[in-house]
């Protein structure tokens, strides 16, 4: 089964999105993006275009497509739009 194929709970247990999860905010200085909080982050799929695709090109391609935010940045983000509308 491939990242893409798995439920979204359990791809966010995987080693493939813990990886992506924890460059993705140290690339960012483990601060938000939006307002630069250090606490409380999160680290949101601007998109699920990529997510699961195959190999080191398709991890690539997801972790630009991801930001790291605040709880609050993240969740203004989501307060219109439900997380089913981005994941599976």
């Amino acid at each position: 089964m491939t990242a893409g194929q798995m439920e979204y709970r359990q791809y966010l247990d995987s080693w493939r999105w813990k990886l992506i999860r924890s460059t993705r905010r140290m690339w960012d200085g483990n601060r938000c993006r939006t307002c630069g909080e250090k606490r409380g982050l999160n680290v949101h799929h601007s998109s699920y275009v990529h997510r699961g695709e195959f190999g080191i090109v398709g991890m690539a391609m997801e972790w630009l497509d991801t930001i790291t935010l605040c709880s609050e940045c993240h969740s203004r983000i989501h307060e219109n739009r439900s997380i089913k509308e981005f994941a599976d």
